[in-house]
């Protein structure tokens, strides 16, 4: 299921109902109160913290990145990256309006310079 369309709560439920887990389950599984997860679901609350949703990613068997991109939550392992050189920031905020495709262009140029790096 594309998580396109989906807001990050809808596509937590809709990840949870296909492992048939129910939200106390769930929540158990992760060491958090059923009622929070229900109102993260609903979208009464944003969602949780990057540790949790770690925690999420790895119970219902998704890519923690996914989660956290779907959450608007960067990867706190990402801020190494971005300030290991004072260009990164720039570059980043100039790719800001870059399609899938370009991004997929910007994977392979990515790609095959570190191939070139390993020779």
């Amino acid at each position: 299921m594309g998580t396109e369309k989906m807001t990050f709560g809808a596509y937590l439920r809709s990840l949870r109902r296909q492992k048939r887990l129910s939200q106390k389950e769930l929540a158990d599984m992760v060491q958090m109160d059923h009622t929070y997860l229900s109102k993260i679901e609903t979208e009464v609350l944003p969602p949780p913290s990057e540790k949790n949703i770690k925690k999420l990613a790895q119970v219902l068997d998704v890519s923690e990145d996914e989660l956290l991109v779907l959450a608007l939550k960067a990867p706190s392992d990402l801020n190494e990256v971005i300030t290991k050189d004072k260009s990164i920031p720039s570059i980043l905020r100039r790719a800001r309006n870059l399609s899938s495709s370009d991004w997929k262009e910007v994977e392979k140029l990515i790609n095959k310079l570190r191939k070139e790096e390993d020779e």
